[in-house]
């Protein structure tokens, strides 16, 4: 089910698909890219795991996280088309690229969608579920391609950052890709 393309859109063609895209602009989708914890909110082992609503380090999300999660969560199932760049694992120029293949030709992807796609650390992330071509790893892109997908938007996805005095934790939307191109 995690790399499953959602229902609705299991029978359109990708031409179908772009047609329909409803987002198109990072900047449009409230909640995403807000703080969704902080280390003393959360067990960092536990931050993949968490139930939406559930209580952090035995205290009850706050009004304005609350209303963050819900409202990355009400543009699930929407088609959503953005370019970027793919992000890196670390604040160096020389750091790795952010992908991981976790089965054979399924790949996680944080695509960093700031307009300024020089930032580091990157301040929008989406993370591409996509699958391509087996056994490429985090060589499946260059840090110099520009890409562009289009997908299904399936809800939110935590991102763990390294602060000076700790760690936050970053709620950014979660893209099952139906079709991606290299743009340069």
């Amino acid at each position: 089910a995690y790399w499953a393309i959602p229902e609705p859109y299991t029978n359109l063609s990708v031409e179908e698909i772009k047609s329909q895209i409803e987002i198109t602009d990072y900047m449009t989708m409230k909640g995403a890219a807000t703080t969704a914890a902080t280390e003393e909110d959360q067990d960092p082992e536990q931050v993949y795991k968490r139930r939406p609503g559930a209580s952090m380090g035995g205290r009850e999300e706050s009004p304005k996280n609350k209303a963050d999660r819900e409202a990355l969560e009400s543009y699930a199932n929407k088609l959503i088309s953005l370019e970027g760049v793919v992000a890196l694992t670390g604040g160096q120029k020389t750091s790795p690229l952010e992908i991981t293949e976790r089965e054979p030709g399924k790949y996680e992807i944080w695509l960093c969608a700031d307009k300024n796609q020089k930032r580091r650390p990157c301040r929008y992330r989406v993370l591409l579920l996509y699958e391509g071509a087996k056994g490429k790893g985090d060589t499946l892109f260059t840090r110099d391609n520009v890409v562009r997908f289009w997908g299904v938007m399936l809800g939110e996805q935590r991102y763990r950052l390294k602060l000076n005095e700790g760690y936050s934790y970053k709620r950014y939307p979660k893209v099952r890709v139906i079709d991606l191109e290299v743009i340069k």
